[in-house]
């Protein structure tokens, strides 16, 4: 290509953001001269351009996989049908020497069955223009054991908020919950009545000590995955909120 490295304001690789899996262009020199002009210079000349999305883990794109030609071209049922388990092997190239370093958001059994039933949550919310708010509780220090801590605390989740559309332990100190619909004054409220339960009951059961709450009230239309919201925290509208039972 006569370059080691293309900026990524001037790739086409950036279309794939936020959350596109494949997309292709006939004819790079026609479609996109003005506004990528480093791949339509005479040292480049790249016309036909096919692009997939390589995915981290937590489902987050890191890169991409593409297929270019200098002549023009049209998608065909072998790149089709080849591309994305060329993506795929690549991913696995790329990514499977630190699986079991499980940084960024863990994947065990649990959170896939979680993740899977949120991203059908969000796609509903989007194509009924509805909020969709998540709350992680985090369990950070007990006065029993961790997994009496988090049992209890997942046994007064259940109690309290039963108007959740989805509510699971992900991880071994961590609840989640998500809610479609809801005005965000509303799961606050909610919050804030589920703190005052858990004192309550910690008057009679020192058992859970101090929560750690992450709230997430993405704007409407944010995206149709989980991965739009711990990708782009900053736009996610995240706050924290810290519960110290009272002893």
């Amino acid at each position: 290509m006569g370059t080691g490295r293309i900026p990524l304001e001037d790739s086409v690789c950036r279309k794939l953001l936020p959350d596109r899996s494949m997309f292709y262009i006939s004819d790079l020199k026609e479609e996109l001269t003005d506004q990528i002009p480093l791949l339509t210079t005479d040292q480049i000349a790249l016309r036909f351009y096919v692009s997939h999305a390589l995915r981290a883990s937590n489902g987050c794109i890191v890169g991409s996989f593409i297929l270019a030609d200098t002549c023009p071209g049209n998608l065909t049922p072998a790149i089709i049908n080849g591309l994305p388990i060329m993506a795929a092997i690549m991913e696995k190239e790329l990514f499977y020497p630190r699986l079991r370093l499980r940084s960024a958001y863990h994947l065990h059994k649990l959170e896939k069955r979680f993740l899977q039933r949120a991203d059908a949550l969000i796609l509903l919310a989007e194509s009924m223009s509805l909020s969709f708010q998540l709350l992680q509780i985090k369990l950070l220090s007990s006065d029993d054991s961790s997994l009496n801590a988090v049992r209890t605390l997942r046994t007064l989740c259940r109690q309290h908020f039963k108007h959740a559309d989805l509510l699971m332990q992900t991880k071994h100190d961590e609840i989640n919950l998500a809610f479609v619909g809801r005005e965000k004054k509303w799961v606050l409220n909610a919050l804030i009545q589920f703190e005052l339960k858990l004192k309550e009951f910690e008057k009679s059961n020192a058992i859970i000590n101090c929560l750690k709450v992450t709230h997430y009230y993405p704007p409407a239309n944010f995206g149709d995955t989980l991965q739009h919201i711990f990708c782009c925290r900053e736009a996610s509208r995240e706050s924290l909120i810290f519960i110290r039972a009272d002893k």
